[in-house]
């Protein structure tokens, strides 16, 4: 009798295969293909590393005239185990030249295990044991989601069902980002948003709050009011707000809000978080779904999403009713919550860390029930 091994069930069926300790933990870093893709490699660095992860026993996708040198720089895929990363970092030691050091150091920091976590602006860390939810409240008179507004009659009891229904961070935004909406001035956003962030922020002492906004006055005056993140739709456009950001020592999600693919988005994000100088535990990725991406690329990017969790941040997805559900079930806003439903539950078997979302208690039991099929 013989049957396959999924990766889940490999680490059991080592456990019990009766060998001995030592060689299990060997024998684990045997046992999967790890792709990692290289962007922009000098050429003599690609044809080494294909080279040398041959010897290793892994192989290497490099474009047709590598070899001959035809172009200086390429993007190339490795193929291996973390056993045999291992040993190419090891032969990588003793090659100082053509960038092969950088990748030595890339290659160890994306394969290291790492605890991924954010520090809030009060010292309190988010652990990323589960996905957490955060629950949308819109104070704007146009959120493409009517049924997520809200007023100052009722910002209260919509805190209170929100929590109550298990969200774990409440995101508050004053000026909407629907396709075709109006920019309003940082005086509109905090007339809108700050009394109602006052009123919440004294009832929920204990609830971490986020607002989403891209003007760094408005960032500061939340901040000084208890906010716990800033979520920034604009990528860091507004240096200010960075600034603000750092002095307070406040956790930004960052948005890549250009259109495009997964890999352009995680370049973008990668590129940002090295420019702002924020550590690991202070920048949550964003890769924005929507913001005038096209159907195919938001499918992409949901699908792929994966891909940004291997660079050691928190990552976010707010998909929640968005139009790429309406495009690919020809449904209102009103009726995208299975749809929503099929994105949450395909981001928790991606790894995703929080997702945003309008409604939170069928949401808390979909993802509740992914992770415990994970």
């Amino acid at each position: 009798m013989i049957w396959k091994l999924n990766k889940e069930l490999l680490p059991e069926a080592l456990a019990k295969s009766g060998a001995h300790e030592a060689g299990i933990a060997i024998f684990q870093k045997k046992t999967e293909i790890i792709p990692l893709q290289l962007a922009k490699v000098r050429t003599p660095a690609a044809n080494i590393l294909k080279q040398e992860l041959l010897a290793c026993g892994g192989d290497a996708v490099t474009p047709a005239g590598t070899v001959t040198g035809k172009d200086e720089y390429v993007d190339i895929i490795l193929l291996g185990t973390l056993r045999q990363y291992e040993t190419l970092c090891a032969k990588l030691l003793q090659m100082p030249f053509f960038g092969l050091d950088k990748w030595k150091c890339e290659i160890q920091n994306i394969l290291q295990e790492q605890q991924i976590q954010t520090v809030l602006a009060n010292g309190k860390v988010l652990n990323y044991s589960k996905t957490l939810i955060m629950g949308i409240i819109n104070v704007t008179p146009d959120s493409f989601f009517e049924h997520s507004r809200v007023t100052e009659y009722d910002v209260l009891q919509r805190a209170e069902r929100l929590l109550d229904e298990g969200a774990d961070i409440l995101d508050m935004g004053g000026e909407s980002t629907r396709p075709n909406s109006q920019p309003v001035s940082a005086g509109i956003e905090q007339q809108r948003l700050l009394p109602m962030l006052k009123a919440v922020r004294e009832k929920f002492d204990g609830a971490i709050i986020s607002i989403d906004t891209y003007h760094g006055d408005t960032a500061k005056k939340a901040l000084d009011m208890g906010v716990d993140i800033i979520n920034d739709v604009s990528g860091g456009a507004d240096t200010t707000l960075i600034n603000v950001v750092k002095k307070n020592k406040a956790p930004l999600v960052l948005t890549y809000n250009g259109t495009g693919n997964i890999k352009q988005a995680t370049e973008t994000l990668l590129q940002k978080s090295e420019q702002f100088g924020l550590g690991k535990d202070k920048i949550i990725f964003d890769p924005g779904i929507g913001f005038g991406k096209t159907v195919a690329e938001n499918l992409e990017i949901i699908r792929d999403s994966d891909v940004l969790i291997n660079y050691g941040y928190p990552v976010l997805l707010g998909a929640s009713r968005k139009s790429v559900i309406g495009a690919v079930l020809d449904l209102p806003p009103e009726e995208r919550l299975t749809g929503t439903l099929a994105i949450s539950v395909k981001s928790v078997l991606n790894g995703i860390n929080i997702l945003r979302v309008h409604d939170v208690l069928e949401n808390v039991r979909a993802v509740r029930m992914a992770e415990a099929l994970k």
